[in-house]
C-alpha cells in the first residue's frame, strides 16, 4: 500500500475469516493517484469469498481531524462487516456474524514513511446453528499499520489489529510494483478468532481508476482450520473513494 493519505481499505475477508478484515482490516490503496488538493476522508466498501461458498461484505471510512489523511494528526475511523459461512461439511453448524466497529487513532506522517495505531469499541453480534465458541461481545479492538507513503515505485504496507471479543484478530503484508496506474504484488496474512483460524498467501492488484478511485482486487490459497472453513481459494474485491 503506498499513500495513506489517499486511500483505505480492511479488510477485510471470507468466510469467518472476513471477522478480521475490519479492517479490517485496514486502509490505504496499493497505488498512488496523482497528487491532487489534499483530502480528509476516504469511503470504502467491499466483498469477499472462499472455496466453501462463505461470503461477506464490508464497508467503512476514515477521517482526519486536521482536514488532511496524508500529515500527521488524529485520525478516526469506523468499519461495518456481515459475514456467512456454511458449515455443512465442517463443524460448528451454519452462521452469521454482523460487526461494527469505531476507533480513534494519530497518524504519524514521514518522508516515505507512515505509521498509525487506532484503538476503540467492537461490537459482535453472532448466531450460529450449532454450539460455537463464538458469543455476542463488545471488546477492545487495537489496530496498526505502517507503510511507504507517496509517489514510489515499490509499495509496502504491514498492518493488523486484534479484538478482545472473540479474540478476533488479522494481519497482513503486501510488497508491490507500480506500472503508471497499477500495483501489483505478493500478500500473506493471518486471521482469525475462537474457533477458527487461517494462514493465506496469494496476490494482489490495485487500479487507480481516477485521482479519487481506487479498486483492489485480491485471491490466493488459504490453509484453514476451525469453524466454517477448509484449505482452498479466496478472494476478494474493495473500491475506495477519497475526498
Amino acid at each position: 500500500m503506498a499513500h495513506l493519505a489517499k486511500l483505505l481499505r480492511n479488510l477485510a475477508p471470507a468466510s469467518l475469516v472476513l471477522m478480521g478484515l475490519s479492517g479490517v482490516n485496514a486502509y490505504a490503496a496499493d497505488v498512488t493517484p496523482e497528487p491532487v488538493d489534499t483530502n480528509s476522508t476516504a469511503l470504502w466498501a467491499g466483498v469477499a469469498f472462499d472455496e466453501d461458498a462463505n461470503w461477506g461484505v464490508h464497508a467503512g471510512g476514515v477521517w482526519a481531524a486536521n482536514g488532511d489523511l496524508d500529515a500527521s494528526g488524529l485520525l478516526f475511523r469506523g468499519q461495518a462487516l456481515f459475514v456467512d459461512w456454511d458449515a455443512s461439511d465442517n463443524d460448528g453448524g451454519d452462521g452469521q456474524i454482523a460487526r461494527v466497529n469505531a476507533s480513534i487513532g494519530y497518524q504519524f506522517g514521514g518522508d516515505g514513511v507512515a505509521a498509525s495505531i487506532f484503538a476503540g469499541i467492537d461490537y459482535q453480534d453472532v448466531d450460529v446453528d450449532d454450539d460455537s465458541d463464538l458469543d455476542d461481545e463488545v471488546g477492545l479492538i487495537v489496530t496498526g499499520r505502517i507503510a511507504t507513503n507517496g509517489d514510489t515505485d515499490v509499495p509496502m504496507s504491514l498492518e493488523g489489529n486484534y479484538s478482545t471479543a472473540n479474540d478476533t484478530y488479522w494481519a497482513r503484508a503486501r510488497v508491490g510494483y507500480k506500472f503508471d496506474w497499477i500495483s501489483i504484488g505478493p500478500e500473506v496474512a493471518a486471521l482469525g478468532d475462537d474457533g477458527f483460524d487461517a494462514f493465506r498467501i496469494g496476490g494482489y492488484t490495485a487500479f487507480n481508476l481516477s485521482d479519487s478511485v481506487i479498486l483492489d482486487l485480491n485471491a490466493g490459497y488459504q490453509d484453514a482450520t476451525g469453524r466454517g472453513s477448509d484449505d482452498g481459494l479466496y478472494g476478494g474485491a474493495t473500491i475506495v473513494f477519497v475526498f
